[in-house]
């Protein structure tokens, strides 16, 4: 007689949902910080493994545990604070990735571009910019008028 064996099915982590008005860079942010420690703490013996639990290659997860190993705090704070409804033209993965392999230098350039965004797109005050460069300046940000 036959019998079937039954096998357990590898144990997936459930999606959050995310929040519609969250930037989605805040919420592959979150993910990529998870994905890192799940791995650093022995819960997933590879990344393959990880990957596999959560329905992304190991490639996927060892990039994005690669871009949360090496951001900046000061990255990191900017990004994750990003206030809801955000516009996804702020920043990108694919930024944060440039960021990251240009150095402290360029991350710190992607901190003052993100507040100059929010910035012009009325979300934190306004700003004056240079007439060299055209750029606005971090240290020219001027808060909202308090009435």
């Amino acid at each position: 007689m036959n019998r079937r064996e039954t096998v357990p099915l590898p144990r997936r982590v459930p999606k959050p949902r995310p929040d519609p008005r969250q930037p989605e860079v805040v919420a592959l942010l979150q993910k990529a910080k998870e994905w890192k420690r799940t791995l650093e703490e022995g819960e997933a013996p590879s990344r393959a493994a990880l990957g596999r639990r959560v329905g992304a290659s190991g490639q996927r997860v060892g990039h994005m545990v690669w871009l949360a190993a090496n951001l900046m705090p000061e990255l990191e704070a900017a990004v994750v604070t990003l206030p809801a409804g955000t516009s996804e033209r702020v920043v990108t993965i694919k930024q944060l990735v440039r960021a990251v392999r240009a150095g402290h230098v360029g991350q710190r350039t992607l901190v003052s571009r993100i507040r100059c965004r929010l910035v012009d797109d009325g979300s934190v005050g306004s700003i004056r910019t240079t007439a060299s460069t055209g750029l606005g300046a971090l240290d020219q940000i001027t808060p909202p008028l308090i009435d």
